[in-house]
């Protein structure tokens, strides 16, 4: 039987992204650039209302899981995918 070779999926992610993602019982916000937080929030949420403001500057924001993984992105205009 003949093997299937698999390519990892790359997704295109764009200049201007902001991350946040879980840091022990806390959360990080930091840009994409930068490898330090630019803040650390209690609570998913409290970081989603952090980064609105650079969202209104044309960020967008990848929300990462537990593992890591991106879990979703949220773009400029609000809408997740």
């Amino acid at each position: 039987m003949p093997t299937v070779e698999t390519k990892p999926v790359i997704v295109n992610l764009p200049s201007k992204l902001v991350h946040i993602s879980p840091s022990g019982t806390m959360w990080t916000v930091r840009l994409d650039s930068s490898v330090r937080a630019r803040r650390v929030l209690a609570t998913k949420q409290k970081a989603l209302e952090f980064v609105r403001p650079l969202q209104k500057k044309g960020f967008e924001v990848a929300v990462h899981n537990k593992t890591g993984m991106v879990d979703f992105i949220i773009d400029s205009n609000g809408n997740k995918y």
